[in-house]
């Protein structure tokens, strides 16, 4: 439609002309959720992240509008990128995609941009990108066969979600009032609402999930050299997206977000996260290094300590890094632990200075090390796992039988997802059987 399309321009035109000059702007959005269905979601899987544009995609109308107005944005400002927010690979000069991965595992989280940081061809947004929203945390009924009852209706299972990662704390921490929530019908369902008061009911158990997310995720997305997102943040009082010191998240996020990043990270992949070892083992870990501010470059001194937990020295030294902007230096840090006849915790921690000042920039990894390890002694168990599951490692442990008295039962995650019901009974832990559920 010629109109229309004359009015795009127009409003194209005047919205840069007010906002050009100033020297925060890195791209310009020339539409908003474009949502194409094929390209947006291939552009949250790993594997077509910031991937080439397929013919049959260039080929849709929705492609064809975006690089029209990639091309009008071009002709008013051609000094910076243009793009369709959400919009996927077809998305103009820069791919990208809103990513609400949710309870997607934080380990699994910290590798997501690894295919496209070694693979990718284009550079990649995350146009809305952060903590799980609380909504996440809300379960909804639904019949066997997928049909929601009544879309106002939820439960909120903050504690349940949260006792994945932390186990009974969750639940110490949970107070009386939120046990006592009843399932709600209010308009906005998101939040754990006092309805009599209409008060936010404090959640310790998201608040920390909140900040381990955001800590751990935030730095290693920024190491995969991820182009940029937008710190979709829900604050947990209500108040929408935004940057806050009162609660973990927004403390995470203060931390992450600066423009220098150092951390200590695993090795030689900076995202592996062994804590555990043996006495007399080496320890070798990463110092990570990004800068995204103004400079050239910094000229870092990182210095680095590991103390046994009565305060005692196990080792200590420095590392002198030159950290380009918009790049990111990973160096190797490697000390011997000391024999030890119980198990003992050793805080690893460093300190940044650097140009000629303290930048105060620290970090702090718990390592436990244990005595030597004993045999193994194998038992007995029934073991339940399918074709192709993770059973391998049993074998050095147990011993597969199908003697129903065996007081051990083992089920790889394949197996229980098959299940009708459970092979065992409340009753049966109560008397004693041990049970074993491999992930």
């Amino acid at each position: 439609q010629p109109a229309l399309k004359a009015q795009y321009a127009r409003e194209l035109e005047v919205f840069v002309r007010r906002y050009r000059n100033h020297a925060c702007i890195q791209a310009w959005l020339i539409g908003m959720n474009i949502l194409d269905r094929d390209s947006y979601g291939d552009n949250m899987t790993p594997p077509f992240m910031g991937a080439p544009v397929t013919p049959q995609q260039a080929e849709k109308s929705r492609s064809k509008a975006i690089a029209a107005g990639v091309d009008m944005m071009h002709a008013i400002d051609p000094t910076r990128p243009a793009y369709a927010h959400a919009a996927g690979n077809p998305g103009g000069d820069l791919a990208g995609g809103n990513q609400y991965l949710n309870h997607v595992p934080i380990a699994e989280m910290e590798r997501w941009p690894s295919h496209w940081a070694s693979n990718g061809v284009r550079p990649w947004v995350a146009d809305e990108f952060g903590v799980p929203y609380t909504g996440d945390f809300a379960l909804k009924h639904y019949l066997p066969n997928g049909t929601q009852l009544d879309n106002r209706r939820v439960y909120f299972a903050q504690t349940e979600f949260a006792a994945m990662l932390y186990g009974d704390w969750a639940y110490g921490v949970e107070s009386e009032e939120m046990r006592r929530l009843p399932n709600r019908g209010e308009r906005d369902p998101n939040y754990p609402i006092e309805i009599a008061s209409n008060r936010y009911l404090p959640a310790p158990a998201i608040d920390r999930f909140h900040g381990d997310w955001g800590r751990r995720v935030n730095r290693a997305w920024r190491t995969w050299q991820v182009q940029g997102w937008v710190p979709f943040r829900p604050v947990w009082s209500g108040t929408g997206v935004g940057i806050s010191t009162t609660d973990e998240s927004g403390r995470a996020y203060r931390e992450t977000l600066q423009p220098l990043l150092v951390y200590l990270g695993g090795h030689p992949d900076f995202f592996t996260r062994e804590h555990n070892y043996r006495g007399e083992e080496t320890v070798t870990k990463s110092i990570v290094a990004v800068y995204d501010g103004p400079r050239a470059a910094l000229d870092l001194t990182v210095r680095w300590r590991a103390r046994i937990e009565s305060g005692a020295a196990v080792a200590e030294g420095s590392e002198t890094l030159r950290v380009a902007a918009g790049c990111g230096v990973l160096r190797p840090i490697r000390f011997t632990l000391p024999a030890v006849l119980e198990k003992r915790v050793i805080s690893l921690s460093i300190e940044t200075g650097g140009s000629g000042q303290q930048l105060g920039v620290s970090d702090t990894l718990t390592l436990t090390v244990w005595p030597p390890s004993p045999a193994p002694v194998k038992r007995s168990a029934r073991i339940f796992e399918v074709k192709g599951g993770v059973s391998g490692w049993y074998s050095s442990y147990f011993n597969d039988t199908r003697d129903a008295s065996t007081r051990i039962l083992v089920i790889g995650r394949r197996a229980l997802a098959s299940m009708k019901a459970l092979p065992f009974t409340a009753v049966e832990v109560e008397q004693g059987l041990k049970v074993l559920i491999a992930e």
